[in-house]
C-alpha cells in the first residue's frame, strides 16, 4: 500500500511539474506576444510618422506576427490583414509593413493570373521599386531595375512569355520597351 502511495504521489508530482513547465511555457509566449505586438505597432507608428500616406490603408488593419511561417520568412497578406516576421530589425519590418501595404492598396493579392508565383514576383519588384523611390531602404527583397515605370501588368506579361518560351533573350528588350 505504501508503494502504490508513493507511486501515485510520484505521478501527481509529475503531473504538477508538467502542468508548471506547460504554463510557464504559456506564460513566456505571451509574454513574448505582447512583446512582439509592442514593437509591431511601434514599427506601425513610425511608418506613420515617416510615410503618413499609409495611414488609410492601414488605419484598421491587423498586424500580426507571423514567425517564421511568413512569406519568404518576412511578411504577407490575404488583402486584410498583415503578417510581419517580428524577429526581424525594426528597420525591416517597417519596410516590410509598408511592402504589404502597397500589395493591399494595388489589391493584387489573390488576383486571377495564370501564373500566381510569378505574379507575387512581379509585384513584390514594382512595390520594392516604389519604395524606394519613396526614400525605404529595401534590403533582400526582389529587385527589376524599372519595374515601377513599366508596371506589374507589363513585366508579367513579357516574363510569363519568356517561361513558356514564346520569347527568345533577344526579343525581350523588344517587349518592355513596346
Amino acid at each position: 500500500m505504501a508503494v502504490l502511495c508513493y507511486i501515485i504521489m510520484m505521478n501527481n508530482l509529475a503531473f504538477v511539474s508538467n502542468h508548471q513547465d506547460a504554463k510557464q511555457e504559456r506564460d513566456e509566449n505571451i509574454m513574448a506576444s505582447e512583446t512582439q505586438r509592442e514593437t509591431l505597432s511601434r514599427v506601425k507608428k513610425r511608418l506613420l510618422r515617416s510615410f503618413p500616406r499609409y495611414n488609410s490603408i492601414l488605419k484598421n488593419r491587423k498586424i500580426i506576427d507571423g514567425g517564421d511561417n511568413t512569406a519568404g520568412g518576412r511578411g504577407c497578406t490575404d488583402g486584410n490583414n498583415i503578417w510581419i516576421n517580428a524577429g526581424m530589425s525594426e528597420e525591416e519590418q517597417m519596410m516590410v509593413l509598408a511592402h504589404e501595404a502597397k500589395h493591399i492598396e494595388r489589391d493584387d493579392c489573390g488576383k486571377g493570373v495564370e501564373d500566381h508565383e510569378l505574379w507575387n514576383f512581379v509585384t513584390d519588384a514594382v512595390i520594392n521599386d516604389e519604395l524606394e523611390s519613396e526614400g525605404m531602404s529595401v534590403r533582400n527583397g526582389v529587385k527589376i531595375e524599372g519595374a515601377k515605370e513599366m508596371g506589374a501588368e507589363k513585366l508579367y506579361e513579357v516574363l510569363l512569355k519568356k517561361k513558356k518560351g514564346q520569347l527568345k533573350e533577344d526579343e525581350m528588350t523588344q517587349e518592355i520597351v513596346a
